[in-house]
C-alpha cells in the first residue's frame, strides 16, 4: 500500500474517515481537527513528501507555505529511517 499509484487512494480513504467522523459527531471538520470551530476562510494542509533528501522536503515545505501555513508530511512505514530524517 506504498506504492505511488496507492498514495491518493490512501489520502483519499484518510479524508473519508475524517468527513465520516465529523458528521456523526455533528461538528465541522475544523472542530474535529482544530478543537474549535473556524470561521474564517476554507483551510487546508499543503502535503510534503516524504523524501530521503532533507532539502528537498525543506524546498517543498517552502513552496507549500505560499498556499498554506499547515505542513503535512507523509512519512513511509520505516520508523527508523522517519526518526532519523526528522532529526
Amino acid at each position: 500500500m506504498n506504492k505511488p499509484e496507492h498514495r491518493a487512494c490512501k489520502s483519499a480513504a484518510e479524508f473519508a474517515v475524517l468527513d465520516l467522523w465529523s458528521r456523526l459527531l455533528n461538528k465541522s471538520m475544523s472542530e474535529c481537527i482544530y478543537g474549535k470551530k473556524i470561521e474564517s476562510n476554507f483551510r487546508s494542509f499543503f502535503t510534503v513528501s516524504f523524501n530521503e533528501d532533507v532539502q528537498k522536503m525543506l524546498e517543498e515545505a517552502e513552496g507549500g507555505m505560499k498556499h498554506s501555513p499547515y505542513i503535512k508530511i507523509k512519512m513511509n512505514n520505516d520508523l527508523q529511517l522517519n526518526t532519523k530524517i526528522l532529526q
